[in-house]
């Protein structure tokens, strides 16, 4: 696949996600697992109604990473969204090839509130909740 459509289908799939996203701050994460290892890159965006405010850079870095999905490598996307003080909202993809699988309400849980040394449950940090993310077209 030449980079050109790689490009082309991170966009829309990018697009996509962006589409989902409802008034509040949003951060996007992309992990990528290529051949030269784990590529990671974050985008910030903040919906008000009637605009989207952007980072630029952030988002070529974001369409770079996704892009790395699609030829070479696979891995995920998580966003981490906050409409106000109160809520935290968690949901992600599984994406290879730029296929989408939404993550789970509990593998996200077991991710985030898994301490990695010992491997006990931790708590569930305050107003948070992990939400299995819709599907994408």
């Amino acid at each position: 696949m030449d980079s050109y459509c790689e490009d082309n289908r991170a966009t829309e799939l990018l697009k996509s996600v962006l589409e989902l996203l409802d008034d509040g701050v949003h951060v996007l994460t992309a992990a990528a697992m290529t051949p030269d290892g784990p590529q990671t890159t974050m985008a910030l965006v903040e919906n008000y109604p009637g605009v989207t405010l952007i980072n630029a850079e952030e988002i070529d870095l974001m369409v770079n990473v996704l892009s790395m999905m699609a030829g070479m490598g696979n891995g995920g996307l998580l966003v981490r969204s906050q409409r106000d003080a109160s809520t935290r909202r968690v949901f992600g993809w599984h994406i290879s090839g730029l296929m989408t699988e939404p993550v789970g309400s509990a593998e996200l849980f077991d991710a985030y509130c898994t301490d990695p040394a010992t491997g006990e449950a931790m708590p569930l940090p305050p107003n948070t909740v992990y939400t299995k993310a819709p599907a994408l077209h």
